[in-house]
C-alpha cells in the first residue's frame, strides 16, 4: 500500500505540473480522481497499520463518511461540469490543442 501511494502522489504531482489535458475540466477531474485515489490508499495504509498493532478497528467514524464523498465526488463532477460548467466548443478546444503542441500540427492538410 505504500508503494501504490509513492506512486500515485508522485503522479499526481507530475500530472499538476504538466496539466496535459487541452480541456481544463477533464485535467480537473483527473486531478480530483488522482487525489481521492492517493486519500483512499492513505485510509488503507491507516487501517492496515491499526491492524498490525492489533488495535480495534471499529466503525471508521466520520473517514468513511468523508472516503464515501470523495469517492461519489468522481461521479458527480463530470455531471456537474456538464450541467453548470462552462461549455468548450470542438473549435475552442482545437486552438488549445494546436497552441500547447504549438506548430507540429502543420502538416494537417485542414489547418
Amino acid at each position: 500500500i505504500a508503494i501504490a501511494i509513492v506512486v500515485t502522489a508522485a503522479a499526481l504531482l507530475h500530472f499538476m505540473a504538466t496539466r496535459p489535458f487541452a480541456n481544463t475540466d477533464v485535467d480537473t477531474m483527473q486531478a480530483v480522481s488522482l487525489g481521492t485515489q492517493a486519500a483512499t490508499l492513505f485510509y488503507g495504509l491507516l487501517l492496515a497499520i491499526q491492524s498490525i498493532q492489533g488495535k480495534e478497528t471499529g466503525d471508521g467514524g466520520a473517514m468513511v463518511y468523508v472516503m464515501v464523498v470523495l469517492n461519489l465526488l468522481i461521479f458527480v463532477l463530470p455531471v456537474m461540469t456538464m450541467v453548470f460548467g462552462e461549455k468548450d466548443t470542438i473549435e475552442e478546444m482545437w486552438l488549445l490543442a494546436k497552441e500547447r503542441i504549438g506548430a507540429s500540427l502543420g502538416f494537417l492538410p485542414c489547418c
